[in-house]
């Protein structure tokens, strides 16, 4: 049997700022903050001890929150808490953290299906590399159909 979690937007008091939470049957989970100015950003906060996949050396992230079409963000900091108690801030794209990540979901221990990304994959400037390689490849698609659509036009 499949949990279907929904996720709530809730608004703060700074103007396009939310927090999201993840609507339990009896309970919210607090999963981050969402900031809709600009491109739009989320953030969390993860530690080593409680939050990393040592299976993958990773960090999950909700699934529906990542793929949903009605919430529009494109930068995601994790806001990471190391062992030594050093706080690192991890920053990636939304489309980034989806082709690269790995999808689990551990039900059996009430937890929603997510999506996991390797530490050493975090990086704004890997983030930045993809998106732009991304833009270039949908660039050249549309380069070639309308090359295609207009030979065909001839």
């Amino acid at each position: 049997m499949q949990n279907y979690h929904s996720l709530r937007l809730y608004p703060k008091k700074k103007q396009n700022c939310f927090d999201v939470c993840l609507e339990l049957p009896f309970q919210s989970r607090f999963i981050g903050e969402l900031n809709l100015s600009g491109e739009g950003t989320f953030t969390c906060k993860r530690s080593e001890t409680k939050h990393l996949f040592n299976k993958l050396n990773s960090l999950g992230l909700n699934y529906q929150l990542l793929k949903s079409e009605k919430v529009s963000f494109k930068w995601i900091v994790i806001i990471y808490t190391e062992k030594n108690g050093n706080h690192v801030k991890l920053v990636t794209s939304r489309n980034y953290f989806l082709h690269h990540g790995y999808c689990y979901e551990f039900a059996n221990r009430g937890f929603e299906l997510q999506c996991f990304l390797e530490l050493e994959k975090f990086g704004i400037e890997k983030a930045r590399l993809f998106e732009s390689q991304s833009i270039i490849q949908e660039n050249l698609f549309e380069d070639c159909n309308a090359r295609k659509n207009y030979q065909y036009s001839l």
